[in-house]
Order: structure tokens, then sequence, then C-alpha cells
């Protein structure tokens, strides 16, 4: 069912559609204040830039930064550059930027607030119109005022080369290891559980556990003190 269809139905069809259209309203109006303000940034950004340029091609050498601390003194150099640099490099994309830039001037001059409003929409117009609607970071990164953070390049880590000191620790720390865990091996055949389960195996693989401890153990004995002190 239309919308139309709904007027001529029940009260609460005409409260549904009557919410409905200022819902519609709430959208609209709150999309074009968006786009203003996002406009109004680029154009706002690109005045301003404009006029620190101006000011300083009528100023003596070395005379602008003190005249920014003076006047401008909310404005910080880092931004005031960026700035600077903006209308710079959109201007040169788009030369027919100075002459409306200058008439906006000249309006803030001789005319009231109303007069400066109309101009400076005027100019956020044209503004949006040339840059495709972009924002002002995307336009900042454009025209090459803020550059994007480069990741450095992975190093490529070099195998180690171990000396001969390096390899004796590397040997020791394994020994000890092997050690201590021979030792705890012997904790647990110790218990009498493990005492147990062995002495029920059938004889003749009970002695060749026994002969393979006796062998190995005396190895290992002999060859331990054969180490000196």
């Amino acid at each position: 069912m239309s919308n139309q269809a709904l007027v001529h139905t029940t009260p609460e069809a005409r409260a549904v559609l009557a919410t409905e259209q200022a819902r519609i309203a709430n959208i609209k109006q709150a999309f074009d204040l968006y786009h203003r303000a996002r406009n109004g940034m680029v154009s706002m950004a690109y005045l301003i830039g404009f006029e620190l340029n101006a000011q300083k091609d009528g100023m003596a050498h070395g005379r602008f930064t003190e005249w920014c601390e003076v006047n401008l003194p909310e404005i910080g150099e880092a931004t005031r550059v960026r700035y600077m640099k903006f209308a710079v490099e959109l201007q040169r994309r788009h030369k027919e930027l100075g002459p409306e830039a200058r008439a906006l001037l000249l309006a803030s001059v001789d005319g009231g607030d109303l007069v400066r409003q109309e101009a400076q929409q005027k100019l956020g117009d044209r503004i949006y119109e040339l840059t495709d609607g972009k924002s002002l970071t995307e336009l900042y990164k454009d025209t090459g005022v803020i550059k994007p953070k480069e990741k450095p390049e992975p190093r490529e880590r070099k195998p180690r080369v171990l000396t001969a000191a390096d390899k004796a620790k590397a040997d020791q720390r394994r020994a000890v290891a092997l050690f201590d865990g021979l030792c705890e091996g012997l904790v647990a055949l110790a218990t009498p559980a493990s005492v147990k389960a062995l002495a029920s195996l059938p004889p003749r693989e009970l002695k060749s556990l026994k002969q393979r401890w006796e062998r190995l153990g005396g190895e290992f004995a002999r060859k331990l003190k054969a180490i000196k002190d």
C-alpha cells in the first residue's frame, strides 16, 4: 500500500505517515548539514591558507612569523604551515580559485556578515565541485600536505654464528637437562609400585633389563670417574 493510500485510512495510519515524513525530513536535513560541514572544513582551510599567504607576500622578510604570533596566537606554526601549503597546492591545481578567494576577501571588507557568509558558501560549493567532494584529510594527502607513514621494511635476521664457547655452554645445558631427566626417572622407578611391576616381569625379560642397567650404569660411572675435579 502506498503512502497516499494510507492518508485516507485510519488515524493510526496517518500518524505513521506523519512520523515517516518527519523522519525523512530529519534525515535529509542532517545529510545536508553533514555535507555542508564537511565542505566547510575544506573551504575554510583553503581560505585561511590563502589569507596567510597573501599577508606573508606583502610583508618584509622575517616579519610574518612575528605577525602571526601577535595576531593569531591560537594557530600553531605547524597548523599554519599546513593551511598555507594546502592553499598553494589547491590553487596550483585549480587556478580559478585565486580570483574567487580574492572576491571573498573584498566581500568580507566591504560587506557585512551576511555578505561574507554568502561568499563563503559560494566558495565552499565551488571547491566541493572541483575536488569531487573529498574530505580535508583526503585532500591533504592528495596535495602532499601530509604524507602517509611508511612502514619500515622488516629487518632480515641473520643466522647467529655460534662460537666455541657458545657451543660448549649449549652442550652443558643439554647434559644437565639429560641428567635431571635421568634422576627424575630413577626416582619414579624406585617407587614401590614400579618395583613391584618390574618384579612381576618374566625372568628372562627381567634379566635383560638388569644387564642393560649394569652395562650402561657401569659405562657412565667410569666416564664420570675419569673427569677431573
